[in-house]
């Protein structure tokens, strides 16, 4: 599937929306240089912004998740999430968006697209110099699920599955529909910017997990990702609560 332009989204409006962090007045810049201070390094984007990371490894013969983190949370989040995946023998790597943690710039659709594809692959730089297992998963929480979804369908010849938590089929339109431009091509619902069309494409094992009383993100939307996903293994898993 070529790129598509999204500029056309990047209505302020709507960034407001779904990047509350990194829109919020007054984000303190002594809390940009502690994030700074706690990452394991940065991602070089496309344009040169530099995108902080931070990773967690147990063992270099496991598997590793890339992970792209909710709307409201950074990195640093992690420090006490990365344990439990450590416990399960999984390696983390985790990425903050633009304008999160110790980032640069604001996030726009535009470049959390290029910036999902720009993570998937420093961190295939990472197995290789450090020589960490190539078996690779993509996971994407909230927000986290449109990043995910873009880097499972460009790279899923090199990845082992997709992981999708608290997910938006129809990425949040449902909270900037007023604003949307008249571009059913890309927005409606056979839209290719959708994660439940993009997922159609999808043919890695895929695992959805969604709260069936999920008050941000409606269940429904988690049944949707499962209905559209293409892979023969895939499963839906709904917890109660």
């Amino acid at each position: 599937m070529t790129d598509i332009e999204m500029s056309f989204l990047d209505d302020p409006r709507v960034l407001c929306e779904l990047f509350p962090l990194a829109y919020a007045y007054g984000y303190p810049s002594a809390q940009r240089e502690l994030h700074r201070a706690h990452l394991s390094s940065y991602i070089q984007a496309e344009d040169g912004a530099r995108l902080g990371c931070k990773y967690w490894v147990r063992e270099k013969n496991l598997p590793t998740i890339l992970y792209f983190h909710g709307n409201g949370e950074t990195v640093l989040d992690y420090e006490w999430v990365a344990p439990v995946y450590l416990e399960q023998g999984i390696n983390l790597f985790v990425v903050d968006y633009r304008g999160y943690g110790g980032s640069d710039g604001e996030p726009t659709f535009t470049n959390v697209l290029s910036d999902a594809r720009a993570a998937f692959m420093a961190l295939r730089q990472v197995v290789h110099r450090e020589g960490l297992s190539p078996s690779v998963f993509v996971m994407g929480r909230s927000i986290g699920s449109i990043p995910a979804c873009e880097v499972a369908l460009h790279h899923q010849r090199e990845l082992c599955g997709v992981i999708i938590e608290s997910g938006a089929a129809n990425n949040f339109r449902y909270r900037w529909d007023r604003y949307r431009p008249d571009r059913d091509d890309v927005l409606g619902d056979d839209g290719v910017f959708l994660n439940k069309v993009k997922l159609r494409s999808v043919t890695i094992p895929t695992l959805i997990i969604h709260g069936r009383r999920d008050s941000i993100v409606p269940f429904t939307e988690g049944e949707e990702l499962y209905a559209n996903a293409a892979a023969t293994d895939k499963r839906l898993l709904a917890l109660p609560g």
